[in-house]
């Protein structure tokens, strides 16, 4: 019995000790709850930062493509009316020659006859309007570069780039920009 008693009273400091490890062990698991609960909250917050400022860079883009769809547009619109128009007076013309010189006596050609071919010259030495062959030359190009924030999603590219030999022949190309760009904001 002595024997066991001695090692009671050794065993109760340990018990002690095994009572405090366990509250540190239940205190460090609580801290790592709450820091991990905080760190998600800040990835969240982090990641609607990122979701905010990308769908601004979005919306800026769709904005730009909506004004270069708009001003080609425009440009388009007023280049129909144009034809259309010009189409409009030409037939028209046409037909009422073609029907003048047809059924018409000699003093109903005569009589038209300065109207009409004055008429006729000014719409035939109209040019037809030029229609530039990238007017719908509009593409969205992603990027895989970085900015402050890390992100680029890419730009809108509103024209084909042009490509220039600088006035030099063979198969090496140009060797110097020579006086072709002097002067000139490039």
């Amino acid at each position: 019995r002595a024997k066991i008693k001695d090692k009671l009273e050794a065993a109760v400091p340990k018990i002690e000790e095994y009572r405090h490890a366990s509250s540190a062990v239940a205190k460090k698991q609580a801290e790592l709850d709450n820091r991990s609960k905080k760190a998600a909250d800040d990835i969240d917050v982090a990641a609607e930062e990122v979701i905010k400022y990308v769908r601004r860079k979005q919306t800026e883009l769709k904005e730009k493509l909506a004004a270069v769809t708009a001003a080609r547009s425009k440009q388009l619109s007023a280049t129909a009316d144009s034809v259309e128009s010009t189409l409009g007076c030409l037939s028209s013309t046409v037909d009422f020659s073609q029907k003048v010189a047809e059924h018409g006596s000699d003093f109903d050609v005569m009589n038209v006859y300065s109207d009409v071919t004055a008429r006729l010259e000014s719409l035939l030495k109209g040019q037809i309007p030029d229609i530039p062959d990238d007017i719908s030359y509009v593409m969205f190009v992603s990027c895989t570069e970085r900015d402050r924030k890390g992100i680029v999603l890419g730009n809108i590219v509103d024209q084909r780039m042009k490509f220039s030999t600088l006035g030099a022949t063979g198969r090496q190309g140009p060797t110097t920009l020579g006086d072709h760009y002097r002067g000139q904001d490039h």
